[in-house]
């Protein structure tokens, strides 16, 4: 893990399949949308949306497999367009980000 932010790199020796999940959760709005993406060296693979909510604060979880090589570079972005800031929730451990290697190349 980088030691802060949002971004994993692969270790060396770590080429393989993946499993990636991860999950967020955005105060509630009742205006615009909430998406929750998987970014592998910048790039989306995965990506989920859902319109957010006035009533409850919408929680978005997203998963996938994915080949990866020492360098790749894994990144959770959870994203909202309310039109304006919006608090994310950091209730039961979220956000997560969670990197499991599943099988070696």
């Amino acid at each position: 893990h980088s030691g802060s932010g949002n971004t994993w790199t692969v270790p060396a020796l770590g080429d393989g399949f993946y499993l990636i999940t991860v999950s967020g959760t955005v105060v509630s709005n009742a205006a615009g949308r909430v998406e929750l993406r998987i970014r592998v060296s910048g790039a989306d693979i995965a990506q989920a949306a859902q319109p957010n909510s006035a009533t409850s604060a919408p929680h978005m979880g997203l998963s996938t497999v994915a080949q990866l090589v020492a360098g790749d570079t894994v990144s959770m972005i959870l994203f909202q367009n309310s039109g304006g800031a919006l608090n994310t929730s950091v209730a039961n451990g979220n956000p997560r980000m969670t990197v499991w290697l599943q099988a070696k190349t």
